[in-house]
């Protein structure tokens, strides 16, 4: 997501919420692995930029230009008592620095593809398709499309995507060897396994990694990885997960206060205080994972109930005369509901038109399961009402 130009951090939520969507509609079990790294770029061998420089048919003076850049490099450290004396470093990927997220990402490129071969090698790989193409029976368009998953990447998070515990097991042991090869380590506290649409899931899995004193070692040492099967949790997210997405809001809310003056602002005033401080900060989250109509009225009516206990009105007044618009006899205040309708409408639209092909395949493929397994091979959005 970071190095990819355009893409939004809920445009890769909306894949997942797609993702687990598929896998509940076909009934098709999913582990999907969530892996942490060891935080820093430093840790990260310049080696692996090159290898991909290499892999990628690129030109060799990227390499050359790198290496000059990174060799005898004067750092100092700052201390309570001041700057210490230089100390000279080479072959490190700078924490921070512009350019070590597209290391990062070309590098971990080569192993997606390695991923990509192991899939085809032993036929076990998550291949995402509408009912009707998997029944034979296409008669749109996009019922002819298909989709290869096999790793989604955030940077330094990155979720392994597959169909069996063995295949988990292999990719995850393959991936492990890959990384350390080049210096990263997964840090298993913070990782997890989402298992999805398998009876009776474990509470934990063991699963295979390498050496961290000796990485190019042959032996296998095993960690115990807790396990989620409600939902997939990814960016701080929890995916398909509306309750609580609205409980986090809800929170929000509770813990909102206006300022305490020796007078009372006019009503405008408090407007301004609500798009500005509150509604501002709930956007980006009903941007990642929009909620149901019903939460969003239930938002509504704490934030009228905020106003009323401001002002100590003697009466409670309706909550949709609060967002009504002043030339409606309104107060003009940001509507929760409308906000939740309009992102929920425009992520749609955004993922239907998206300039990354997997992300449109997959909600073309969405769009035509809704059409033809919810609404009766009727285009949803051609009614009057959407």
């Amino acid at each position: 997501v970071a190095t990819q130009p355009g893409v939004q951090g809920r445009d890769l939520t909306s894949f997942l919420l797609q993702l687990e969507s598929w896998s509940n509609r076909h009934h098709t079990p999913l582990y999907i692995l969530r892996r942490d790294q060891q935080k820093g770029f430093n840790k990260l061998e310049p080696q692996g930029f090159y290898d991909a420089i290499a892999a990628y048919g690129l030109p060799q003076t990227i390499v050359d230009f790198d290496l000059s850049a990174q060799s005898d490099v004067p750092y100092c450290v700052h201390t309570a008592y001041g700057l210490t004396e230089p100390l000279t470093i080479t072959g490190v990927t700078k924490q921070g620095g512009p350019i070590s997220p597209l290391k990062s990402t070309l590098m971990t490129s080569l192993g997606n593809h390695w991923l990509h071969d192991l899939f085809q090698a032993h036929q076990d790989g998550v291949i995402i398709s509408s009912i009707q193409h998997m029944d034979h029976r296409e008669h749109v368009p996009a019922d002819h499309l298909s989709l290869a998953l096999a790793m989604c990447e955030a940077t330094d998070d990155s979720l392994l995507i597959v169909g069996s515990l063995q295949s988990l097991e292999r990719s995850c042991l393959a991936m492990e060897r890959f990384q350390a090869a080049y210096g990263w380590l997964t840090n298993w506290d913070k990782s997890a396994v989402f298992i999805l649409n398998v009876p009776d899931p474990p509470v934990s899995l063991l699963l295979p990694s390498v050496l961290p004193a000796n990485p190019a070692s042959q032996v296998v040492c095993m960690h115990s990885v807790r396990v989620i099967p409600s939902h997939v949790e990814f960016l701080c997210v929890s995916v398909n997960d509306p309750l609580a997405q609205f409980a986090r809001i809800q929170d929000i809310i509770i813990s909102f206060t206006f300022p305490h003056l020796h007078c009372q602002l006019p009503l405008t005033t408090l407007r301004r205080i609500i798009s500005q401080c509150l509604v501002s900060r709930i956007c980006p989250l009903l941007a990642f994972q929009p909620i149901t109509r019903t939460q969003a009225q239930q938002l509504d009516h704490m934030i009228a109930h905020l106003v009323h206990d401001y002002y100590r009105f003697p009466f409670h007044f309706h909550s949709t005369l609060l967002s009504l618009p002043i030339d409606l006899f309104g107060m003009g205040f940001p509507s929760i509901s409308c906000l939740n309708d309009t992102l929920a409408l425009q992520g749609m639209l955004r993922d239907l038109n998206h300039h990354i092909p997997a992300f449109r395949i997959m909600a073309a493929i969405t769009l035509s399961d809704w059409m033809c397994s919810l609404n009766h091979c009727v285009y949803p959005l051609d009614g009057p009402s959407v």
